[in-house]
Order: structure tokens, then C-alpha cells, then sequence
């Protein structure tokens, strides 16, 4: 198998990247710059091989060079930007561009270079204000609301996706990634809000204070849990469903964490600020927890990362990636 991973680079990319080269599975990461040095050295102690094109996902020439050069015939499509308000704002154009066009780009691509199976990186973004309001998010019953620019653009990528597989007969899979950290996450400017659990991390190293605007409690997914639910829908032969959320069954609070942070940062203090506008942590809402049954049930997958395991894996990598976060 060789699989193109867009966004190959960024955070998750990584993280899949790790994943699908310990399986023995060839990648051809697809992403407008190459891996960190750091990271390129790790990936290349792995099992398969790996490749990397430079290439915007809006470039069909691009595309095209890299299917025909590599003989792709799977595809992991996470490349997007992640916008704050302020980018909202300002390049809305790009962000629709790039989130929605993008991905009719590559899946045209897949098309004509015969893919066996598409999975689209969507988002519990795309469940939009539905997050605050529903008890618990399930991929077809709960009502989609999405807000900002970001949630409709992870909406439409993915309603547009699941209508090629309508269209085309083509095996594409949507994957509702959850509220995610973990390995590899830094800043690629391209993803404006990073993690809580990365942002106090960094504050910890840094030797700052945490301002936290509340407790944020939620259900957290470890990225190597994700990377690996997204192996698991890629080998599974048969999947029953169009749409799987990705998530954990362990919630816990940014709270938690922080203490935990206390325990290897002597010096760290955390607090929650009384005034929410003076927290230099930022947090997103306190979502509902997502329905994975059906993600376990097709692909038997099961979370590893609870947070205390979550903790010591991170904590060992941070031992050698940590200046990433200082960055």
C-alpha cells in the first residue's frame, strides 16, 4: 500500500505518519514544506518508507505528480487551516479555499488515479454549536451547527466528500477527530490556537504562571490514539458506516493536567483566573463526549491514553522534542 497523507507536516499528519510507517505502510507525505529535522530522523527509524512532495493541495499538476509518481492508491487528506477570529477575519477567502476547494482538488485527484480508499480528516468542529447543546454527539443523529468559519469549512469538506462517494462509487471514510494533543504539536502557521494541554505544558517549561478561564473539563484524545484509529479505518476491510467519530471514553480537566504538571515543574503555579479575560490559557467550549461505538465496533478500535498514560508518554517525549514547544 502507499498512501498520500496531506498535511503530512503538521500536528496530526505526524502523528499518522508515525503510525502508518511502524505498520510497514509506504507514505508520500504531501504538504507546502518538508518535516522538521527532528521529526524526519524519527519517522525515518520506522518500518516503511518515506517520502515527501512539496505541493499545495490547490495544485492539481501537483497532485497529479505526485499520485502518478508514487502509484498512490490510498489517501489521507488532513491538510486545512485552522483559523482564530482574527484569520477569520482577514483571509476567510483562503481558509474556504483551502479547507472546502482543496479537498474537491485532491479528491478529483483520487478519482483519477483509481484510489481504493479516501479518508477524509474531518473534525468535532464540524458538529459546530451542537457541541455545547447535545448530551452526546453521534455521527448521524445529532443536528450539525456550525458557527465560525472553520466549522462550516470541516461541515462542507465533508458533506462534499461523502457526496463524491455518493456520486463516484468511491470508498471514501470521514473521521471526526475529537478534541485532540499530544506529540508533535506546534505551532506550523496554519493551526492559530494550540491545545490547552500544550499551552500550559509550554507555561510550565517557560517557567510561567497558568491562568486558566475555568477548569476545562472534556473528553481529551491523545494524538497517538487518533493516528491510530485512522490506521485501523485505512487496513479495515469492511466498514459499515460512511462516518466515525474519533475520540476517548477518558475525560478529565485541564486542571488535572496542570497538577500534573506541578509534579514535574516544581516552580509551575496554576490558578483559575477569577476574571476570564486576564487567563493566558486559552480554552474551547467543554464539548459533549462523541458516540464511538461504531468506530470500535468495525475496526476494534480502543483508546490507549487515559491521562495519566497520556501524561508519561508525553512527558518522555518532551525529553527530547521539548524545545518545540518553546518555539
Amino acid at each position: 500500500m502507499k498512501v498520500l497523507l496531506t498535511g503530512g507536516t503538521g500536528f496530526v499528519g505526524l502523528n499518522i505518519a508515525e503510525a502508518l510507517l511502524e505498520e510497514g505502510i509506504d507514505i508520500v507525505m504531501y504538504a507546502t514544506s518538508p518535516p522538521r529535522p527532528e521529526a524526519l530522523t524519527e519517522l525515518q527509524k520506522k518500518k516503511g518508507h518515506l517520502h515527501f512532495f512539496e505541493g499545495n493541495v490547490l495544485d492539481k499538476a501537483g497532485l497529479d505528480a505526485a499520485f502518478s509518481t508514487f502509484g498512490i492508491n490510498a489517501v489521507i487528506h488532513g491538510a486545512a487551516i485552522t483559523p482564530d477570529e482574527l484569520r477569520e477575519a482577514s483571509e476567510g477567502a483562503l481558509v474556504l479555499q483551502v479547507n472546502c476547494v482543496g479537498t474537491i482538488e485532491v479528491l478529483e485527484a483520487a478519482r483519477r488515479h483509481a484510489v481504493h480508499k479516501f479518508i477524509y480528516l474531518s473534525s468535532i468542529a464540524a458538529y459546530g454549536s451542537a457541541t455545547k447543546t447535545a448530551e452526546l454527539l453521534q455521527e448521524e443523529t445529532t443536528v450539525m451547527e456550525p458557527v465560525n468559519l472553520y466549522e462550516i469549512t470541516k461541515f462542507a469538506a465533508e458533506r462534499i466528500a461523502l457526496r463524491y462517494r455518493e456520486l463516484t462509487g468511491m470508498n471514501v471514510i470521514a473521521a471526526r477527530l475529537g478534541d485532540i494533543f499530544g506529540p508533535w504539536e506546534h505551532k506550523t502557521g496554519v493551526r492559530d490556537v494550540m491545545s490547552a494541554p500544550f499551552q500550559t505544558t509550554r507555561l510550565a517549561m517557560l517557567g510561567q504562571e497558568a491562568l486558566l478561564p475555568r477548569s476545562g473539563f472534556k473528553h481529551w484524545v491523545y494524538s497517538r490514539d487518533v493516528a491510530a484509529s485512522v490506521v485501523s479505518l485505512l487496513k479495515a476491510e469492511r466498514l459499515n458506516h460512511p462516518i466515525y467519530n474519533v475520540s476517548s471514553p477518558y475525560a478529565w480537566s485541564v486542571e488535572d493536567w496542570c497538577a500534573l504538571l506541578a509534579g514535574k515543574y516544581p516552580d509551575f503555579r496554576y490558578r483559575i483566573q477569577t476574571s476570564p479575560d486576564l487567563a493566558n490559557v486559552r480554552l474551547f467550549d467543554d464539548n459533549a463526549p462523541m458516540e464511538i461505538t461504531r468506530l470500535t465496533e468495525d475496526t476494534g478500535y480502543e483508546a490507549q491514553f487515559d491521562l495519566y498514560k497520556s501524561f508519561a508518554d508525553y512527558k518522555a517525549w518532551l525529553e527530547k522534542h521539548g524545545a518545540l514547544l518553546s518555539e
